[in-house]
């Protein structure tokens, strides 16, 4: 019998008005960068992800084991309104790579901070992944695995008051004329892997079995140097690049395997679309690959994203919402 994953996401980001206003207006040039009047949003999207694990000897790059995520396409909506921001997304049932296999991945979002500085704390569960096989398109499930990982991102951009990351990142802003930024990143994180019942029969290589089997947590701070750019081809038009890279060191927390390795971490995205005073519509698209050495194995993490965004903008209700919004 076939069973249809459904994926719900919740993601509520409170946007601290003080941290948003204090300063902003003498700070921000006009020249680049402009406020919308209609400040609240509501959006639909869709789009497609996929996530893989790739290990590796020590020795070389080359994957000998490799686990992916039961990706599927998805939609949503969310809203924006004040300080307040709601979003929901479902997978469309029949997309996922194995459409008989049912698993849970959950993860949730935190965004707040200023035009400097960002902070976006996460967490991300999956409970259960996939094997691909040989076979074009085949894949065996690889039950009782779970990958958590919790951590926080922060951003930091050097020119805050000629190029805007709300209109490159969400399209939120009008950027009026051309300009680009460096920007750095750190990010704090642990994650933990654990699997309930150790087989052999699902991971044939002994380094990556013990590795697993030993169901092993670590935590890693990475640091990255980037440069963004906001294209203006023509008004209300944006194309919005941005790439960042860099390392760090991971501490792993398993009895036995204690140690201090590195981790060298490669991102790159891109905005692009119509961003108009009452409507917007942008096309993204991301790729990260994270490199996790171990004490006996490599651990590549490559995740994408590819979606398209409808949005339009209102402005606040003559009464408030529930008397707080």
């Amino acid at each position: 019998m076939k069973r249809w994953r459904y994926h719900i996401t919740f993601v509520f980001a409170l946007f601290w008005q003080a941290l948003h206003l204090q300063g902003q207006s003498a700070d921000l040039d006009t020249n680049f960068v402009r406020r919308y009047e209609k400040s609240n949003m509501i959006e639909v999207f869709t789009g497609l992800t996929s996530l893989q694990f790739n290990f590796a000897k020590n020795q070389t790059d080359k994957s000998d084991f490799r686990l992916t995520a039961n990706s599927s396409n998805y939609i949503g909506v969310d809203v924006s309104y004040k300080w307040l921001y709601l979003q929901a997304t479902v997978n469309i049932p029949g997309t996922q790579l194995d459409k008989n296999v049912n698993f849970h991945y959950t993860s949730l979002k935190f965004k707040f901070g200023t035009r400097k500085l960002i902070f976006q704390p996460f967490f991300n569960a999956y409970n259960g992944l996939l094997i691909p096989k040989l076979e074009h398109r085949s894949y065996e499930p690889f039950r009782n695995i779970h990958f958590v990982d919790v951590g926080l991102d922060m951003y930091y951009y050097t020119n805050a008051r000629q190029f805007s990351h709300r209109a490159a990142s969400a399209f939120s802003e009008e950027q009026v004329r051309s300009k680009g930024t460096f920007f750095f990143t750190a990010s704090p994180v642990w994650r933990r892997i654990s699997w309930v019942t150790p087989s052999r029969d699902l991971v044939p290589d002994s380094a990556t079995y013990q590795l697993l089997s030993s169901n092993p947590k670590w935590v890693s701070l990475v640091l990255r140097g980037g440069y963004t750019y906001n294209i203006v081809p023509a008004k209300n038009w944006l194309i919005a690049p941005a790439i960042a890279a860099g390392g760090g060191a991971l501490y792993e927390l398993t009895p036995g395997n204690k140690s201090i390795q590195a981790v060298y971490d490669v991102h790159a995205w891109i905005n692009t679309g119509y961003n108009g005073p009452r409507y917007y519509v942008y096309m993204n698209a991301s790729w990260e690959n994270l490199r996790t050495n171990f004490l006996i194995k490599k651990l590549r993490r490559v995740n994408s994203d590819i979606s398209i965004t409808f949005g339009y903008r209102f402005s606040n209700f003559k009464k408030k919402i529930l008397g707080i919004l």
